[in-house]
């Protein structure tokens, strides 16, 4: 399938995602003194997926352009500042952070102006994607009000249901696969966490959107061909994905975005 779109299609969720940025360091004091502000995060322990690049904000700091970042083992992590051009003293801009293998690190951020620093840990996961119930009849859906779906790409192809509400408490636990059969796109999910056997849902994946496949394809390296995503896909804006269950005729829609994460200490 088409995948070179997808690039597009992350940078698009990222910059839909809200930016904040440092205190401008020109706003002065009652007395005309230029105003200092603390560096501030809004916690000290992040994941990151592998292969994968994450912003990460400060929720308060002095400029980007005065960030140092130091990090523990440069073969789990890298980390770097992007800076926002806007013509201005101040530097605008985020922290990106890319997991380069699973592992645990550390990262020292300084700000330079006033020598403060936040020590933050940070753990490289598998990576992952996330998807949101939009709506649905199916019973495994609405019986445990599940909002969300994560679909883990390791080796033992794992994947998560959560609830709706914070904190997202986790639902259900299986495996999942991907298969074509009469070039009709399947994904079974089964589930293995819960008493007795095995229980295997399994849908199909007609008449989503060409991006929806690229997706799919991209992260989980289906290697489906280009025909089938052509002949498949319907032509929209937005990345959704549609699954019906043939056996039972329910359905379950999803909004997918890369921007929906995990819950922290879930994955190893």
């Amino acid at each position: 399938m088409k995948t070179r779109n997808l690039f597009g299609i992350l940078l698009l969720f990222l910059c839909a995602a809200t930016f904040g940025s440092c205190k401008d360091d020109k706003d002065e004091d009652k007395d005309g003194n230029k105003t200092s502000y603390p560096l501030i995060f809004e916690k000290d322990y992040y994941e990151v997926r592998c292969d994968a690049g994450t912003t990460l904000q400060p929720i308060s700091c002095n400029d980007y352009g005065l960030l140092e970042l130091k990090v523990g083992d440069a073969n789990i992590l890298d980390a770097r500042t992007y800076i926002i051009e806007n013509g201005s003293p101040h530097s605008a801009g985020y922290i990106i952070l890319k997991g380069l293998q699973k592992g645990e690190t550390t990262l020292n951020v300084t700000d330079k102006k006033t020598n403060q620093h936040a020590d933050l840990t940070v753990k490289v996961v598998d990576n992952y994607l996330g998807f949101e119930v939009k709506d649905t009849n199916h019973p495994l859906f609405q019986k445990q009000n599940v909002g969300f779906m994560f679909l883990i790409d390791n080796a033992a192809k794992d994947f998560y249901l959560f609830g709706k509400k914070p904190p997202h408490n986790q639902l259900a636990k299986g495996t999942y696969s991907f298969s074509v059969e009469s070039n009709v796109p399947y994904l079974t999910l089964t589930i293995t966490d819960g008493e007795g056997s095995p229980v295997p849902y399994k849908f199909n994946l007609l008449n989503n959107s060409s991006n929806t496949y690229a997706v799919l394809n991209t992260y989980f390296h289906l290697d489906w061909p280009t025909e089938t995503a052509a002949s498949l896909g319907l032509s929209e804006n937005m990345v959704y994905m549609l699954m019906k269950e043939d056996a039972t005729g329910y359905e379950v829609g999803f909004a997918i975005s890369p921007a929906i994460e995990v819950p922290d200490k879930v994955l190893k």
